[in-house]
C-alpha cells in the first residue's frame, strides 16, 4: 500500500512507528450526519424525560400541577398579549412560584446531564458509533490515529454537542430578543462551520480531536480497533 497523507492534520502515517498506514479517510455526507445528530438527539430527550417523569415528578406534591397549569396559561397569555402588540412587557410579568422554579432547575439539569452522558458514553461504549449513527454506518475516529475516540474525547465532544442542542431547544421556546440571538449562534457555530471547514468537521470535532467518516471508510474501526 502506497504511503498516504492523513488531509485533517497533514500527518504522514509511514513516520510513525506501530502506526498501520491506511487511505485518508472521507468525511461524512452532512445530511446523513445532521439525520443522526436528529435521532441521537431524540433518544437522549426520551431517556431525560422518562428520568424526570419517574424520578422528579414524582418527589413533588399534588399542588405542583395546578402551578405547573396556572404558569402556562400566564405565558401563554403573554406571548399573545405581545403578538398583538397590546403589551410588549408582558413577559415581564409573568409569575413563577418556587415550587416551579425548583423542579424547572431539577428538570433542565438532569435533561443536561442525561444528553452529555447519552452522547459521551454511546460513542465510547460503541467504538465511535452512537446509536443514530450506525444507522447510516457513520463512525467518529481520532483524526491522528484513525482509531475510535478514547473516553475523555467523546466526553468533551457530547459536552459540547449537548450544549448546541440546549441553545438551539430554549432557542425556539425563549422569546427575548437578544437572548434568541446568541442561542442560535450557539448551535450556528457549533455545526454550521462545517460547512466551510476541511473535512467537514465542527466544533466539537476540531476540539476534540475527532472527525466523523463516510460508510466506505467506518471499515477502518474493524480493521484497527
Amino acid at each position: 500500500m502506497q504511503n498516504s497523507i492523513f488531509i485533517m492534520q497533514n500527518v504522514n502515517y509511514s513516520s510513525i512507528q506501530g502506526t498501520p498506514i491506511l487511505p485518508p479517510p472521507l468525511p461524512a455526507q452532512m445530511g446523513h450526519r445532521m439525520i443522526a445528530f436528529v435521532l441521537d438527539s431524540i433518544l437522549a430527550y426520551l431517556v431525560g424525560m422518562l428520568i424526570i417523569h419517574i424520578v422528579i415528578l414524582n418527589s413533588f406534591d399534588g399542588s405542583f400541577s395546578q402551578e405547573m397549569k396556572t404558569f402556562m396559561d400566564q405565558y401563554y397569555s403573554a406571548l399573545e398579549a405581545m403578538s398583538n402588540g397590546t403589551d410588549t412587557n408582558a413577559l415581564e410579568k409573568v409569575t413563577i412560584s418556587e415550587t416551579l422554579m425548583q423542579f424547572t432547575v431539577s428538570a433542565f439539569t438532569t435533561l443536561l446531564l442525561c444528553m452529555w452522558l447519552y452522547f459521551g458514553l454511546c460513542e465510547w461504549l460503541l467504538k465511535g458509533k452512537s446509536l443514530g449513527k450506525q444507522v447510516f454506518n457513520l463512525a467518529t475516529i481520532q483524526v491522528l490515529y484513525q482509531t475510535p475516540p478514547r473516553f475523555a474525547e467523546c466526553l468533551v465532544r457530547g459536552g459540547i454537542k449537548t450544549l448546541s442542542l440546549i441553545s438551539l431547544t430554549l432557542f425556539m421556546f425563549v422569546v427575548l430578543g437578544n437572548l434568541q440571538f446568541t442561542l442560535l449562534s450557539i448551535f450556528a457555530f457549533d455545526y454550521f462551520i462545517a460547512f466551510f471547514t476541511p473535512q467537514r468537521r465542527t466544533l466539537h470535532d476540531y476540539l476534540s480531536r475527532t472527525a466523523v467518516v463516510q460508510p466506505s471508510d467506518a471499515r477502518i474501526l474493524d480493521e484497527i480497533a
